[in-house]
């Protein structure tokens, strides 16, 4: 079984409530009369309780490993997480999430063909490759082979475990890389998460669909299952080629199965 990490969403809080309310209520009834709960109606709201909180608990947990990745893949995620690293001293795991994001954009606007091509999920913190984001914070697997750890005050650093490999890349993907790094490389963490929450941008679009905005704004949550589709930047025969080009790798990762 894979490695699970829990995040803690609204839905589970309400559950977990429920049985708080349920236990004080059992409690103020035990004191005033026992009696006023049968053996079967104790049973019932106690297992009805706890399948409630175990089944939020599934729902919400990440097994890992999710996305279906072929060899190619992980050498490319690989490859790409190696080219950042050598390139951007301090390099945070928040900053390279945000820096992905940032390459995958630009290649879908200037080439409008996906660059990795994995889903971005809409996070409080920005767009974020859910697999790369538990890669990075627990045991890596996807990139066991291309990156070493460090943790400083609680923040983790990525460093190259060996040099860049190319055979994965074309010549516009190196475009992609070095105008990412070259515009956005310098910038902070936080800085690149901000610049993901502009008004005009893919991530705020989502969020305001669909009214996540004031989850993250209160701190209820930080994680949704939502995703960023990258083709809405585009239109017409640009946006048709790029889902064409997405639809193909993720025809070549299903077949794989």
């Amino acid at each position: 079984m894979g490695t699970i990490c829990y995040h803690t969403t609204d839905n589970e809080r309400e559950r977990k409530c429920k049985m708080i309310e349920f236990t004080k209520e059992l409690s103020d009834k035990m004191e005033a009369n026992l009696s006023s709960f049968s053996d079967e109606e104790l049973a019932q709201k106690f297992i009805g309780c706890h399948n409630e909180i175990e089944q939020g608990k599934r729902k919400n947990q990440f097994v890992r490993p999710m996305l279906n990745l072929t060899l190619s893949d992980k050498e490319k995620i690989g490859n790409t997480v190696i080219y950042i690293a050598q390139r951007v001293p301090n390099l945070s795991k928040t900053k390279l999430l945000k820096l992905l994001y940032f390459m995958e954009d630009y290649s879908v606007k200037r080439f409008h063909t996906p660059f990795l091509g994995l889903p971005f999920e809409v996070w409080q913190a920005g767009p974020v490759i859910k697999d790369i984001f538990i890669d990075l914070s627990e045991r890596p697997i996807i990139l066991a082979d291309y990156i070493e750890k460090a943790v400083n005050d609680n923040k983790t650093y990525i460093k190259p475990k060996k040099q860049f490999c190319d055979d994965e890349f074309s010549h516009n993907d190196i475009i992609v890389m070095d105008d990412t790094l070259k515009r956005y490389g310098d910038m902070s963490a936080t800085d690149l998460v901000k610049l993901t929450h502009q008004k005009n941008g893919l991530w705020y679009k989502v969020c305001k669909e669909n009214n996540l905005l004031e989850r993250f704004n209160s701190g209820c949550t930080n994680n949704s299952d939502y995703t960023i589709d990258l083709g809405d930047n585009l239109s017409g025969c640009s946006k048709e080629f790029y889902e064409e080009q997405l639809s193909f790798l993720n025809g070549v990762r299903n077949y794989g199965k």
